[in-house]
């Protein structure tokens, strides 16, 4: 079974107002069907049915919002967790294959940097000490 990660502060505040405006929907939903069979004044169903749409059409952009907020952090932390993978794997490598590595583009030249980065800082530090 696959683990559903916690949502985020954003995406549970877009899932709430998406909520709450599907409530509002169906509410304008109840009014618009309710004008329509009843002696209602026709206003109140026409309120309605526009309520119910325009409830809709909002909450289903919050939707669409909160998912593309989710698939975002997603994305981050998969590329950090794949940068956390290859600086374990290019760690093994000596400075020159590091080097060589570095020059190009791509993930593994961003971890090759790091590693670089962080070799020449404890380099430093030795030779302070």
């Amino acid at each position: 079974m696959p683990r559903i990660s916690p949502l985020s502060e954003t995406m549970r505040q877009y899932r709430l107002i998406m909520w709450l405006l599907v409530g509002a929907g169906l509410i304008g939903l109840f009014e618009a069907v309710r004008g329509s069979r009843t002696g209602a004044p026709s206003a109140v169903g026409l309120l309605g049915a526009i309520g119910f749409v325009a409830s809709m059409t909002l909450a289903a952009w919050f939707g669409l919002k909160g998912i593309r907020e989710g698939l975002s952090e997603r994305e981050a932390q998969s590329r950090h967790t794949i940068q956390m993978m290859l600086i374990a794997e290019l760690g093994k490598h000596d400075d020159d294959t590091l080097k060589n590595i570095a020059g190009k583009t791509g993930p593994a030249s961003d971890a090759a940097r790091l590693i670089l980065q962080g070799r020449a800082q404890q380099a430093h530090k030795g030779a302070g000490a």
